[in-house]
């Protein structure tokens, strides 16, 4: 896990990019061009990164099929893009493509 991220601004409006740039810490670049700004974390924030890190590490699948139940309740459109779209409940839980997916998400961040 390094220590700079890229973060994408462009779905916050306008008046919001630069505050939220700044909650970051975020160093002034082609945000508005390209809709992704660099941020920069502290030495603080890079400890708390590493430690949550360490906990939401141990069981990636489980977290990450929670993260994508979590996503789907709050906008149950997303869920159409994917191929277990008619899924629902338990049958999503155990279908080994959507944990795979949700673990590699994870393994991604």
């Amino acid at each position: 896990m390094g220590c700079r991220a890229s973060v994408s601004l462009a779905h916050l409006p306008v008046s919001c990019r630069s505050s939220r740039q700044e909650d970051f810490g975020a160093r002034s670049s082609s945000a508005e061009e390209d809709g992704v700004g660099s941020v920069t974390l502290s030495a603080q924030q890079k400890t708390i990164v590493q430690r949550t890190w360490r906990v939401l590490s141990s069981d990636l699948a489980d977290r990450g099929v929670r993260i994508f139940l979590h996503i789907f309740e709050k906008n149950p459109p997303i869920k159409t893009i994917f191929a277990y779209r008619d899924l629902v409940g338990d049958q999503l839980r155990r279908n080994r493509h959507f944990v795979s997916h949700a673990a590699k998400f994870l393994q991604a961040v």
